[in-house]
């Protein structure tokens, strides 16, 4: 269903090689209806995803319909996939967000100084540093929980897992993951806390999950 937002303001994420992003968000930025543009070029965690993230100003309000078929037609996007479109509040954290890969690489600058950007840099680098201490207090507590099982003698089921580490959370022990990284730490610690005699049947039972058909 197509969108009913309007806005001047937004932020989007555009596939493509760095050479044919920045020929593209040139013409975007010397747009008469542009104000303000930046963007970054991004490679993924494996070098593997070429795409940009932008912010755009522009002094019209337009619908996120129209705005997105503008886009579509700029970039040559032939996929859905290729592109994404969010209202954009203004705030910060877009921006900040943009300067998170090791590698900085500025594709096009239009109205921000320098001020600005090593503001978004500094921004950058505190979540960063939260993420980083989230990551490792998420790692403890896996430790955490596969000794305490241990230290009892315990060969627990997924659902005490489960239940221990939600109160964790609750008690302000663990961090909240989200439910994509919690399954994975209470998959690794039911992996980690299986006796010597349940070890053979949890391979071939996660071998079968994985590789049902093979």
């Amino acid at each position: 269903m197509p969108s009913i937002a309007k806005s001047s303001s937004w932020f989007v994420r555009v596939d493509g090689k760095k050479e044919f992003l920045i020929d593209k968000l040139k013409e975007l930025s010397n747009a008469i209806d542009t104000v303000k543009l930046l963007s970054l070029f991004h490679v993924g965690q494996k070098d593997e995803n070429p795409h940009c993230h932008f912010v755009i100003v522009t002094n019209v309000v337009i619908q996120q319909q129209s705005f997105a078929i503008r886009i579509k037609k700029l970039f040559d996007i032939q996929k859905k996939s290729e592109f994404a479109i969010k209202v954009w509040d203004g705030s910060d954290a877009a921006c900040s967000y943009m300067f998170h890969e090791s590698e900085e690489v500025i594709l096009v600058n239009k109205g921000y100084t320098d001020e600005s950007i090593d503001k978004f840099r500094e921004l950058n680098k505190k979540v960063q540093e939260v993420i980083a201490v989230n990551k490792q207090r998420g790692g403890r507590a896996v430790t955490r929980l596969i000794d305490e099982f241990r230290d009892n003698g315990d060969t627990p089921t997924r659902r005490e897992i489960w239940d221990r580490m939600i109160n964790m959370i609750r008690d302000g022990e663990m961090y909240e993951p989200g439910d994509f990284k919690i399954k994975a730490y209470i998959e690794e610690v039911y992996l980690k806390t299986r006796s010597k005699d349940q070890w053979k049947a949890y391979v071939s039972e996660r071998w079968l999950r994985l590789f049902p058909y093979d």
